[in-house]
């Protein structure tokens, strides 16, 4: 099973490792852009087909052209220019107001439009989070992000592998426990301190409120990413699959790579307030 896992977790970040290389080189974004749409088209697919399995189809062609047409707009909009944001604001809305209209006018059935709009706001606001860190502080403020998320991630899968005795939410995951959870959230959370080390050059000069400061951002951070985990454990299990989709091999979906990332990364906009004016590229 590790196995399954370690192969395909290794390809991943090989070519994440190769966008964002040639994302720094030539000073572009197209990378980062390109691999933000492939995960949002994934999700999105795969999102509305967990929930074909049980009888609720939606569309996906359209929300799909939405979204990376909303990413196109981005990835132009660089400085950011207001009326750009605006006009990536109305084609949200005007998005939702017509998948609202469609169904309560041609199917009638407000369960359609729940799993529509839901999917599409699920997908949309962690990939817009992306964007925000990104322009704010750069390439490494979102790699520190994505990196004490995963690493909680994967501490709690070994934590709970090792150390678990107790389920945390039986009814939702049965495999998690509270005591991978725990070990998940502070192992996530402390090795932002190695990771700001490593990015400040092996320098790092902390203040007694600046350390508590930087755990309390990053246990936040940690702790939405693994309930991240948990809510999209919550959408299969009433969708009645075990796998999201089976795209990447052992680690199964798309969704199933990037959950705890679609709960951390926008809480991370409000949780690292501090931590990014202390260290970002501005």
């Amino acid at each position: 099973m590790l196995r399954k896992r370690i192969i395909p977790a290794s390809l991943i970040v090989l070519i994440i490792s190769g966008l964002f290389y040639f994302d720094y080189h030539f000073q572009s974004k197209l990378g980062f852009t390109l691999l933000l749409g492939f995960v949002a088209v994934g999700s999105l697919f795969e999102f509305y087909g967990m929930y074909e399995n049980i009888g609720v189809k939606t569309p996906k062609i359209i929300p799909s052209v939405v979204i990376l047409w909303w990413l196109l707009l981005a990835f132009l909009n660089y400085p950011p220019k207001l009326y750009v944001l605006q006009l990536n604001s109305i084609i949200v809305f005007v998005f939702l107001l017509v998948m609202m209209i469609y169904y309560l006018f041609s199917i009638r059935s407000y369960q359609n439009i729940f799993v529509s709009v839901i999917g599409f706001v699920y997908v949309l606001v962690p990939i817009a989070g992306s964007l925000i860190i990104y322009n704010a502080c750069g390439l490494w403020g979102l790699v520190y992000v994505i990196a004490i998320i995963k690493i909680g991630d994967s501490l709690a899968y070994f934590g709970g592998t090792w150390f678990g005795k107790h389920k945390l939410a039986p009814t939702i995951s049965p495999n998690k426990t509270v005591e991978g959870f725990i070990i998940g959230i502070l192992g996530g959370a402390l090795s932002g301190f190695l990771l700001l080390y490593v990015m400040n050059g092996g320098g790092l000069a902390l203040s007694f409120k600046r350390i508590i400061l930087v755990f309390t951002a990053n246990f936040i951070i940690v702790m939405f990413g693994q309930m991240g985990d948990l809510l999209e454990s919550m959408f299969k299990r009433h969708c009645q699959i075990k796998d999201s989709g089976k795209w990447l091999g052992g680690l199964g979906g798309v969704l199933d790579t990037v959950d705890s990332l679609f709960l951390g990364i926008p809480v991370a906009l409000f949780a690292m307030t501090e931590l990014l004016k202390w260290w970002c590229i501005k």
